[in-house]
Parts: C-alpha cells; sequence; structure tokens
C-alpha cells in the first residue's frame, strides 16, 4: 500500500474506534474506499500498458493465468528425488568423448583481438541496466534490483573484478555453480526423472558479465553466422521467419510443384554441446583466441544441485551443455550449429533449434528421395559428430501442394529405421500450417486463444478499478490484440482471417459498452481502435518495409517471381505494399479512406474520464443502439414501447424527453457539460 493510503488507513481506524457511526468516520471511509480503487486502477493500466511478452513473459503469463482463475498445477505425489532428476540432466549431456577431440590451431595470421581495451565503467552500467528485475537469484543470494542499486565505488569494483576475469582467464567459483529448480511439465508422468523441466538460477552478477562480453562479440559473431539462422540475432523474428517459409512455400505453388517439410525436433538442444567442439568452433568462427579463452573458462567446471519438492540433490559436475538461463547461451549454440550440410537441393529455415528442411519438386518420389538423402546426410555426418539428439518419433514431416486428388497422400520419410510422423497440421514457431496454406487451424485456434482473454476484459467491466475507458482499452490492447495479431502478415490475407475479428469485436464491445446490434464501425470509433483488418494490413506492410530496407530480415533481397498464374492466392509478396508513413499514422489513412468523411483517429473520443456506467450510456446514445422500450418490445424483452411520460420511447425520444429534459444529439460528441452530464445520469438509473 502507498504511504499516504497507510497514512489515511491509519487516521480511519483511528476514528473508527472512537466512533464507527459519526460522519466524519463515514466521510473518512468512503474517501479512503475511493483512493484505494483509483490507486488499483492506476496500477494495473501501468500493467497492462507495460506487458510484454518478449521482455518478460514469465510475469505475462502468471499474471494471465491469475486473472483467469486458473490454479497452478500442484505436485502430485511422486517418488522421484531431486537425485534422479540430477542424474537425468547428466545423462542428457553425455558424448561420446573419444571423438570430441578437436584442438584449437592458432592463426597469429588472422587473430584479432577484441579485448585488447579494458571493460569501460559505462560498458557495465548499461550492463546492468539491461539486467531483468524480478528474477530469482542464484546461490549467492544477490538480486538483481541489489545490483542496479549499487554506487560508484561499488561499480568501480565489478569493472576491476571483471578485467581481471577476461586478463587471467579466471573467475569466482561461486559463478560457476546453478542453482536446478525441477519442475514437472504439463501432461507428463510424475514418475518419470524425463517429465521435469530444469531451470536454472544463475548469479545475477555472472549473467551482467556474460552481457558484457555478448556485448563486445554480438557484432563480430553475427557477420559470421549463415543466413538461414534467425534465432537470437538483431532485425530477425519469428514473424519473418515463418513468412519466410509460407513465401517459399507458396512460390511452389506457382511453379506447380510439391515442397516437402520435415520438421526436425531435437532432444534437449542445449545440453549435448560438448566443450571442447564449441571451443574449437568459436575460434573458427571468431579468430579471436581471447574470446575463445573465456568461453573456456566459462564452461569449465560448472557444478549444479536440483530441487524437487523442497529436497535438494548433491552436487553434480556439468561436463557438457550450455547452462540454461545464460545471457551467451543461445548465441554460442547458434555458433555451435553454424557449420551444419546445407544441400544445393533443400533449404533450412533455422530458428535456434528448431528446423524446418525443405525441398520442392515436381514429383512425391523426388522429393522423398531428396528429403530422405537429405536426413541421412544430416544424421551421419552432422548430429552424430556434433552429438546432438535427434528425435525421430517427435520430427514431423508435412507436404504442401495444391493437387486436390493427392490431398490424402503422405510423404514415406525415414529417420535410422523409423518412419517419421505426418502432420496434417504442423505448428512452425506457434503458427499451425496446413496443405494449401488456408491457416484455417491456425485462424480457429488464434479466436479461441482471444476469446479467452475477452472474459478478462469481461471481468474487468464489473470490476469497481477496472472499468475505466482507458483501463479498458489498454486492456483489450495488451491481452487481447497482442495474440490476436500473433505473426498477422503470415495469415491475415486468408479467406479465414475474420474468424479472428469476431472475439477482437467484444473485446471493442466490452470496452465502449455498447450493446450487440450496435454497428462495428461505431465500436472501432468509439474505442479508438482501427478495425482487425486494417490493423493487420498495416502490420504487413511494417514487414514489407523491413523485408525491402533492412539487410538483417531473413527476406531481405528475397526474388519475387517474374510470373504468377494463380490468380486466386494473395500471397505475401504478390499483394503487400510498402509503408507509407508511420504505422499509426497509416492505420488512419486506410481506416478514414472507408468512412463517410468522418475523421477517426486511435484515441478514445471525449468522455473517456467518465464512470464506465455513464461511459456505457454516452456510447449508445451516441451510436443510436440503446436499450430504449421500443428497442426492448421489439426484442421482446418489455410488454410495452411507452415512457413514463406516455410517448414511445425511442432512439430519438430519449433526447426529446421532457422528463430528461431536451438535449441537442451533437453536445454529445464534443466537450461534455453539466446538463449533459445529467441528461446521462438519468438516462443511466433508467437502465438505458
Amino acid at each position: 500500500m502507498e504511504l499516504h493510503l497507510m497514512t489515511q488507513y491509519k487516521e480511519y481506524v483511528k476514528k473508527f474506534n472512537e466512533n464507527p457511526f459519526s460522519e466524519e468516520t463515514i466521510e473518512l471511509g468512503n474517501q479512503l474506499a475511493s483512493d484505494i480503487a483509483e490507486s488499483r486502477q492506476k496500477k494495473w493500466q501501468e500493467l497492462v500498458e507495460n506487458l510484454d511478452f518478449c521482455k518478460d513473459s514469465r510475469r505475462a503469463w502468471q499474471l494471465l493465468k491469475r486473472l483467469d482463475g486458473g490454479k497452478t498445477q500442484q505436485s502430485n505425489f511422486t517418488q522421484v528425488t531431486a537425485n534422479q532428476v540430477a542424474h537425468q540432466l547428466l545423462l542428457n549431456d553425455k558424448t561420446d568423448s573419444k571423438s570430441s577431440q578437436t584442438k584449437v590451431v592458432r592463426c597469429m595470421d588472422v587473430e584479432v583481438n577484441n579485448f585488447a581495451t579494458p571493460i569501460t565503467n559505462k560498458e557495465v552500467k548499461s550492463a546492468i541496466k539491461l539486467s531483468k528485475n524480478r528474477k530469482a537469484a542464484g546461490v549467492d543470494n544477490m538480486y538483481t534490483e541489489q545490483i542496479k542499486h549499487f554506487g560508484p565505488k561499488a561499480i568501480n569494483w565489478i569493472q576491476k573484478v571483471f578485467n581481471a576475469c577476461i586478463e587471467t582467464s579466471k573467475m569466482p567459483r561461486l559463478w560457476r555453480q546453478a542453482h536446478v529448480i525441477a519442475l514437472q511439465k504439463p501432461g507428463k508422468d510424475a514418475n518419470d526423472p524425463k517429465s521435469y523441466r530444469p531451470i536454472s538460477l544463475l548469479c545475477h552478477l555472472y549473467k551482467i558479465f556474460e552481457r558484457v562480453i555478448l556485448n563486445h562479440m554480438a557484432d563480430c559473431i553475427d557477420e559470421g553466422l549463415i543466413r538461414q539462422q534467425a534465432g537470437f540475432r538483431p532485425g530477425k523474428s519469428c514473424t519473418g521467419q515463418i513468412l519466410h517459409l509460407t513465401q517459399h512455400i507458396e512460390d511452389g505453388f506457382e511453379k506447380k510443384k510439391v515442397t516437402g517439410v520435415v520438421f526436425v525436433d531435437l532432444t534437449a538442444a542445449f545440453d549435448p554441446v560438448c566443450h571442447q567442439l564449441l571451443q574449437y568452433k568459436v575460434y573458427q568462427l571468431t579468430k579471436d583466441f581471447k574470446f575463445t579463452q573465456i568461453v573456456t573458462m566459462l564452461m569449465k567446471d560448472r557444478r549444479f544441485y536440483v530441487t524437487l519438492n523442497g529436497k535438494n540433490s548433491t552436487w553434480r559436475r556439468q561436463k557438457n551443455g550450455l547452462p540454461q538461463g545464460s545471457v551467451l547461451s543461445p548465441i554460442l549454440f547458434n555458433i555451435y550449429t553454424n557449420d551444419q550440410p546445407i544441400g544445393p537441393d533443400t533449404n533450412h529455415f533455422l530458428y535456434a533449434d528448431d528446423l524446418a528442411l525443405t525441398v520442392q519438386h515436381d514429383t512425391f518420389v523426388e522429393v522423398e528421395d531428396t528429403l530422405n538423402q537429405a536426413i541421412e546426410e544430416l544424421d551421419t555426418y552432422y548430429y552424430k559428430d556434433n552429438h546432438l539428439k535427434p528425435n525421430p518419433t517427435k520430427t514431423e514431416t508435412c507436404s504442401f501442394h495444391l493437387r486436390n486428388c493427392e490431398a490424402k497422400r503422405q510423404l514415406n520419410i525415414q529417420w535410422g529405421g523409423t518412419d517419421l510422423k505426418h502432420a496434417d497440421n504442423p505448428k512452425y514457431l506457434g503458427v499451425t500450417l496446413d496443405r494449401s496454406l488456408t491457416y484455417k487451424r491456425h485462424c480457429e485456434a488464434t479466436k479461441m486463444k482471444v476469446a479467452a482473454r475477452t472474459n478478462i476484459i469481461r471481468k474487468l467491466a464489473g470490476s469497481s478499478w477496472g472499468a475505466k475507458p482507458q483501463v479498458m482499452r489498454a486492456s483489450a490492447l495488451a491481452l487481447c490484440y497482442s495474440v490476436g495479431e500473433y505473426a498477422c502478415p503470415v495469415w491475415s490475407r486468408s479467406a479465414h482471417a475474420s474468424k479472428v475479428d469476431i472475439p477482437l469485436n467484444e473485446a471493442c464491445r466490452l470496452v465502449t459498452g455498447c450493446l450487440r446490434p450496435t454497428p462495428l464501425n461505431n465500436l472501432y470509433e468509439l474505442s479508438g481502435i482501427a478495425p482487425p483488418a486494417v490493423r493487420c494490413e498495416v502490420a504487413s506492410m511494417v514487414e514489407k518495409t523491413k523485408m525491402l530496407k533492412n539487410p538483417l530480415h531473413p527476406m531481405y533481397g528475397y526474388e519475387e517471381l517474374a510470373e504468377t498464374r494463380l490468380r486466386s492466392r494473395h500471397s505475401f509478396m504478390k499483394t503487400v505494399e510498402e509503408l507509407k508513413d508511420t504505422p499509426s499514422t497509416d492505420r488512419c489513412r486506410i481506416w478514414n479512406a472507408g468512412g463517410q468523411g468522418r475523421a477517426r483517429q486511435e484515441a478514445l473520443p471525449s468522455g473517456e474520464y467518465l464512470k464506465y456506467g455513464l461511459w456505457k450510456t454516452l456510447n449508445r446514445l451516441r451510436c443510436g443502439v440503446t436499450r430504449s422500450k421500443y428497442n426492448l418490445h421489439r426484442w421482446q424483452l418489455a410488454d410495452d414501447d411507452l415512457c413514463e411520460c406516455g410517448d414511445v420511447q425511442t432512439d430519438r425520444h430519449l433526447f426529446e424527453c421532457e422528463l430528461s429534459g431536451k438535449i441537442d444529439p451533437g453536445k454529445l460528441n464534443g466537450t461534455l457539460d453539466d446538463e449533459a452530464v445529467r441528461f446521462l445520469e438519468y438516462w443511466q438509473e433508467k437502465g438505458i
């Protein structure tokens, strides 16, 4: 509770103990309740406006589960011990040490040293600032919030420690230790040690040190990575990578070809990374021997213990694998997998360990032969040599084509004697695909997700602190539209995209408080949110602009087909234009182009400061769809259609009724004066 609220509360308790029924006590109580509601309202609005699944997904999902009334998974009784889980983690990173005898051979003529100059105070401060709050402490019991409050002397001391670590290639033993929390995977057998997901808690000072190292090397490493890798790299995103894959499939449709795809699944991808082989690859990519020494220092003699059901395992030594939760682990994994073979007849779409291996040919037999050969080469000459563990039982295949007569044709692909499973609707980076890229299943699933979030908005509408126009609008954008527009440049041109609009329209209806018969155009105007189709169109234009102008985009330089034969296909490259102005300006431009001369804007209209009850009444009167007696009688919800004044109570009559005071409807569209507020209060009491 805030300080001024605590002071008010203490004053109220004092007055209540003296005389609970005095006018002063009652007035203090009402004022305290009002201030608490206002404080909660402000905090909620700040929370939803800052809700970011990219930067703090754990916090965002926890919030959504609490709002949705979802219960956290209860840990059932299990006979699995912390030591058994710790042993399983060691089995995951077990490799064949005999085949890993790869030594770093220095090439002095081409070597570089990105650490020739010491770490500066500014770099340390920048790394500390980028550290995330609300993260669990490591074995040193130090939190990020504590480090962020360090003074200049402490920052200088950290700077000296970091420079000493780089110069001597030694670091504190405590930084090599990790506390692993074992969480049961949803729907998995609690008595199987493989059913637990390890969450590593590392020391935050160590993570800050890693971030300083990463800032020094990020550009150098990114230049050496293959173009097919889009994971954990600047300028690249899930949406861009999905677009790259789907556009490749669309081009196959235009060429009358079959596109066969294998979605490769790796078991515990980061765990079997061989440290000695990683050091060799780091040096080969960067030619920086000092950085290679730093990586060796970071990976050497790492130890961990596991906590399960309140009990700890013994300390274990991690011989291989990348520490989960480490800042450097993703980019080190990119380096480790950077040398995978890419055949001339295949295309690789990589996002970290998610690989979509594609082949295009005229016949299914050619596709199968090429994919089988590519998988055999990957398995024999790459995965085994690099100790990576593909999982054939979870690896899926799918063929994309427009040959309806062969709609049920499945690819015959094998991996080490195991037939790979066919998937009619494979999922890649969160988007569900299908044979002809209709995105029907994905739109239906997205509709269900948005509808669940809309229920949260409905709960806010019934609260005393969440039901405020600005709060409702911010909540709808943060909770509903963020899900409904994920990867929309990929699927928004589908014939099934309008299914997602249904729950989004309901969210706008809740923001405005309007009734169901209200025209959709009025909902968008009164909520200050552009129609979903407009927002998706501009999001596609933003992605097209990135593709054309950002060299880091996965599709930068993509060559569009000279001729297209399928008029019914609305592919990204064929139909999406470049952004003309800022996204907000273009949304308003496209939105206003379809209107009746009204200038719409992405902001709430006048009256946004009103209480939710008055706000609902105002919007219903504005759009001319109210709970008037005439409408209720027409909807068979009232016995007659007469007003208390004796006339038929139509929507127009509400402005002319002598009981409420006649008022010009135009007054409700501008600044509301006292007369307009009294008018609204009268009809609110009547349930309009």
